[in-house]
């Protein structure tokens, strides 16, 4: 408490120093008072007085209040929204070779924000940023040779400039390191380097890395099998809101697999995959309603279901459905239906090749007798969680679905 109060008291006093330097125009105290009032150190949290004063060291030549400045624009903090003042107060600090400066405008250049979209310029300035060593410009070099934007695709230098990012703590080149490891891009693949990458973005909490991790204590690949940390890392991702481990822990807890059995947990976790669109979710859920597991059974629930699956190109989820319309079961008997879905699953080119078999089967019974069509052996609930994990791909920190929020620029 006492060191609290010792604190506050020479914040207050710095404060009250800077300022009246501030306000006979030092620009570094006006950048520092500008700090200050946008944290609310020393003072009240003010971001109006906060972008006074960043304008005034901007005004200038502060290139660190410049490109501050250029952030408060940006986002519409303290001031207005506007792009093209942001790209001209970022283009003011980069042209001083601030780093940070020169990665927002190469964002700006990017995404054709507040200028005309120019993929060369956004990788000079990510350049010269990132041989200033800025982590978020060393990453998106790594993920524009990667994929070959601007340049030829080359795995070689995006492994190298994920590595220079994951280096100094840049969460996502963290986990794409980890994604080139497993699959050999860029360098030998070593599952062991993946895990121990995945490991650290799963660290800093990061959804993604939480979730390959926990793909990987699931099949023992760079590590030694453990459902039970499986499952704590498919947890800790699904608590953020992501549906992939939401529907993961849906089939552990259905089968029992590192923790207790629970049905109704299970449903739990298949419901929230299935309102984010997981069409494995959506098809254990419609199997869960039709067999009264873990919930009070309702078939005309199952049907809906499985219709949202199907409509998604699922093909368990379109012979399902096929059964319904067949069995009359949650509708009216449908043969033509039956039919219908019977033929969608059998097409899938990547389908499940059983399930494509039994299909087929159904198709051949129909063109012998239009009249009914029989019944077939029921794929086991079990079966639909076949494709219960795939680790992810690497991702673009502006194209994630990760839940939290992310500002792409840098302050």
């Amino acid at each position: 408490m006492a060191y609290q109060k010792l604190k506050e008291a020479n914040d207050k006093f710095a404060f009250e120093e800077f300022k009246k330097d501030a306000d006979r125009g030092h620009r570094i105290c006006q950048f520092q008072i500008a700090m200050m009032y946008e944290n609310g150190i020393g003072t009240e949290k003010n971001l109006e007085k906060a972008f006074e004063y960043y304008e005034k060291a901007a005004n200038q030549g502060c290139a660190i209040s410049q490109n501050a400045l250029g952030f408060m624009y940006d986002y519409g903090t303290g001031t207005a929204k506007n792009p093209e003042k942001a790209f001209e107060y970022y283009q003011k600090a980069a042209d001083q070779g601030y780093a940070r400066g020169q990665f927002n405008l190469g964002c700006m250049y990017r995404d054709g924000i507040g200028t005309a979209k120019n993929s060369e310029k956004a990788f000079e300035y990510f350049q010269k940023s990132a041989d200033q060593g800025c982590a978020g410009a060393q990453f998106k070099l790594g993920w524009m040779y990667r994929n070959g934007n601007r340049t030829e695709k080359n795995p070689e230098k995006a492994f190298e400039y994920f590595q220079k990012a994951a280096d100094q703590g840049h969460v996502t080149a963290q986990f794409n390191l980890g994604c080139m490891y497993k699959d050999g891009i860029g360098t030998a693949k070593n599952s062991e380097k993946a895990f121990e990458y995945f490991q650290k973005s799963a660290d800093q909490g990061y959804a993604r890395g939480q979730f390959n991790l926990g793909y990987m204590y699931e099949e023992g690949t760079g590590t030694a099998k453990n459902s039970e940390k499986a499952f704590e890392y498919f947890q800790k991702s699904a608590d953020q809101g992501y549906a992939r481990p939401q529907f993961c822990l849906g089939c552990m807890y259905r089968d029992g697999i590192g923790t207790a059995q629970n049905k109704e947990k299970a449903f739990e976790y298949f419901q929230k995959s299935a309102d984010q669109g997981n069409d494995n979710a959506q098809c254990n859920l419609g199997c869960m309603y039709r067999d009264g597991t873990g919930t009070a059974k309702n078939p005309e629930k199952a049907l809906k279901y499985f219709q949202i699956g199907a409509d998604q190109g699922y093909d368990i989820a379109q012979f399902y459905l096929g059964c319904m319309y067949r069995d009359g079961n949650g509708t009216e008997k449908n043969p033509e239906k039956a039919l219908e879905y019977f033929q969608k699953a059998a097409d899938q080119k990547n389908g499940c090749a059983t399930l494509k078999k039994l299909a087929k089967t159904e198709i051949e019974k129909y063109s012998v007798s239009k009249s009914t069509i029989p019944s077939v052996i029921q794929i086991s609930e079990k079966s639909v969680a076949v494709q219960i994990i795939q680790p992810i791909q690497p991702i673009d920190t502006n194209h994630q679905q990760q839940p939290q929020l992310k500002k792409k620029k840098q302050q």
